[in-house]
This record gives structure tokens, sequence and C-alpha cells, in this order.
């Protein structure tokens, strides 16, 4: 599944305005080897999602991959340290996978997020993971 953003400004021409919802992506990459995470270990640090006055966040999805080819990992993503529904279990190849929630998860400001690693293969490297967030905006 590919996510295209929407315009960032309103129709010039036929003045839309209210409220806008732009998709924006964040990536999380790791270089080098992966491992599981055990305390100190393997952990791969959080990341804050600000939320400013007056807008509203969902996420929506995820993107992943690792680089090693014939390798892999699994992987659950945690939002404020609570696996989120249908983002555990991930499977991790070197080939880009989406995977998109039934139900946008929302998001508040300073939400942390979190990628865990339950298992890996042989030597799995190069994780990418990049999160869909919808920003709902007023203009």
């Amino acid at each position: 599944m590919t996510f295209h953003a929407p315009p960032l400004l309103p129709d010039p021409v036929h003045r839309e305005y209210g409220p806008v919802t732009i998709a924006l992506p964040h990536t999380y990459a790791v270089s080098g080897p992966i491992a599981v995470t055990s305390g100190a270990t393997g952990y791969l640090p959080t990341f804050f999602m600000p939320v400013p006055p007056g807008q509203a966040c969902a996420l929506i999805g995820v993107r992943y991959m690792i680089r090693t080819p014939s390798d892999s990992c699994t992987i659950e993503i945690q939002q404020n340290g609570t696996n989120i529904t249908g983002m555990t279990g991930l499977s991790v190849t070197n080939s880009p996978t989406t995977t998109t929630l039934t139900t946008a998860m929302d998001v508040f400001d300073n939400d942390h997020f979190t990628v865990v690693v339950t298992a890996i293969g042989t030597a799995p490297d190069g994780l990418s993971v990049t999160f869909y967030f919808n920003y709902q905006i007023e203009l």
C-alpha cells in the first residue's frame, strides 16, 4: 500500500477551508546489527510525537524492512509502552512490507512510540520502520 499526502493548502480556486488531513511519515532507522530487546540489550530508543494544540493526529500504519537478504526479525510497535493492537508479531524481511491499522490509533501530544524486537533470524541488520500519521488541522 502506498500512502499519498493530500495537498497542504486549501484549493485556491474553490476557496475550501475547514479541516484538512495531512499524511506525514516519520522514519525510524537502525544501522547495524539487530538484537532481541532485553533490558538495555537491543533496546531501540523511543521517539516522541508532538501534536500542537488545535490539531488531531492518528497513527494509520507502518512500513518496514531490513537490509539483510535471506534473514528476518520480528517486531512489535508500542505506544506509551503498550503494544498496539494489530502491530505485534510483524515479520520483517528485506522486502518492504506495510501494515495498516483497521482503526486509526489516536495520538496525543508527546505520546512516545517504540519498536521492540521480539525475535531474530540469523544476523539481521539495517532495520527501517516508517510510521504513517494523519494530522488534521483547521484552516
